[in-house]
């Protein structure tokens, strides 16, 4: 499947989608704010901060679940060795601001992060970036690749606020895994704040709904002229 521009992010620039990309099955919203307003229940979605893990190396694969009032559960995996790193007095360790409190990623450099979800996931997301060795935040891309299908590119920082990624699918189609990955010399992909849900918000329907009315409305104009 090909993943397509949102039907959310061309509304809010007033931009009208062709028929194809409004018919998109997988979204993707790189604004935080946007992505959240998917979910006016709490219980919609879990959020995992990966706080419940000691800091330091843990096994190549952890898997997450058991969260309270919710089926979801999702395994990380890498070929080597997962770490959790979390952040001194509220800094990285470079001294720059720090805003994630925890995360986790790989202890190996320039190796995959796959997170496996169980069925029915329809929502996924987070902020994604790269750190060094000394665990302080690194500029260079992160791919991160969505069922398989050709990544899509993030740019970590050296310092401040990171990319986040959000990710919601329509239809029948479902996030079964996300695949992240980096060529950045020296570079360990990292994640934080992974948010997962199973039941898109009623309006995501809505939104798709007029992009393609939209669409359709505009197709028919430029047949009648």
């Amino acid at each position: 499947m090909s993943i397509r521009l949102s039907v959310l992010a061309a509304l809010l620039t007033s931009t009208v989608l062709p028929l194809a990309s409004a018919t998109a099955a997988i979204n993707t919203y790189t604004n935080e704010s946007q992505f959240a307003g998917f979910f006016s229940d709490p219980s919609q979605y879990i959020t995992e901060d990966f706080s419940s893990l000691s800091d330091g190396s843990h096994e190549n694969e952890i898997l997450f679940s058991d969260y309270p009032d919710s089926p979801i559960s999702f395994t990380v995996s890498t070929p080597e060795v997962l770490d959790m790193g979390e952040d001194i007095n509220g800094l990285w360790r470079n001294g720059s601001d720090f805003t994630y409190g925890t995360w986790l990623g790989t202890l190996a450099e320039n190796q995959p992060v796959t997170i496996t979800f169980d069925s029915g996931i329809r929502a996924v997301g987070g902020t994604f970036f790269l750190t060094d060795i000394d665990e302080a935040p690194v500029e260079g891309t992160v791919f991160v690749s969505i069922n398989g299908d050709t990544p899509i590119e993030l740019y970590s920082l050296p310092s401040g606020e990171q990319p986040f990624l959000g990710i919601v699918t329509t239809g029948s189609d479902f996030i079964e895994s996300l695949v992240f990955t980096t060529t950045a010399p020296f570079a360990y992909v990292t994640l934080s704040n992974l948010t997962v849900s199973t039941v898109p918000e009623p309006g995501t329907c809505a939104l798709l709904a007029a992009g393609l009315a939209g669409a359709a409305l505009l197709r028919r104009r430029r047949m009648l002229r």
